[in-house]
C-alpha cells in the first residue's frame, strides 16, 4: 500500500490562522515562506534531523470560509533523488519503516500546531 504523501487535517476555527501558525513557527523555528493564494507556507526542520540529509518538514495552512486545512509532510533527499533530482514527499503518520525517525519528529512538531487549534493529534 503506498504511503500518503501528505497529512492533512481540516477543520473549523473562526480565528486569524496566521496568528497562530505564525507564533508556532517561531517557538519551533520553522520559517514562513511567500504566502500565494492565501496559502501560508512554513518549512523546518524538525528537532534532531540538522545533522542529516533528510531535507525537512514543509506545513501548509489554507483557511476559506471558516474551514481551515493544515497539510503536514516530510521532505527527503534521499537515493532515487539523486537521479530523479527530485525530492520526495512522505505524509507524517505512523507505521512502516520508511524514514520512521523524521515522521515521528515531525509528527510532535504537527501535533504541537494541532493542540494550539484544539485539534485531535496525528497518530
Amino acid at each position: 500500500m503506498a504511503r500518503s504523501k501528505t497529512t492533512v487535517r481540516v477543520f473549523a476555527w473562526q480565528g486569524d490562522v496566521a496568528a497562530v501558525t505564525d507564533a508556532w513557527a517561531v517557538d519551533l523555528g520553522f520559517e514562513r515562506g511567500p504566502s500565494d493564494d492565501g496559502v501560508l507556507e512554513y518549512w523546518g526542520q524538525v528537532q534532531g534531523t540538522k545533522e542529516t540529509q533528510v531535507g525537512g518538514c514543509y506545513v501548509t495552512a489554507t483557511q476559506k470560509e471558516g474551514q481551515v486545512e493544515l497539510r503536514f509532510a516530510i521532505v527527503t533527499i534521499g537515493l532515487t533523488s539523486m537521479f530523479t533530482r527530485r525530492p520526495s514527499w512522505f505524509g507524517i503518520e505512523s507505521g512502516g519503516f520508511l524514514w520512521f525517525l523524521h515522521r515521528r519528529r515531525a509528527r510532535v512538531a504537527a501535533n504541537d500546531l494541532l493542540a494550539r487549534f484544539g485539534q485531535p493529534p496525528v497518530t
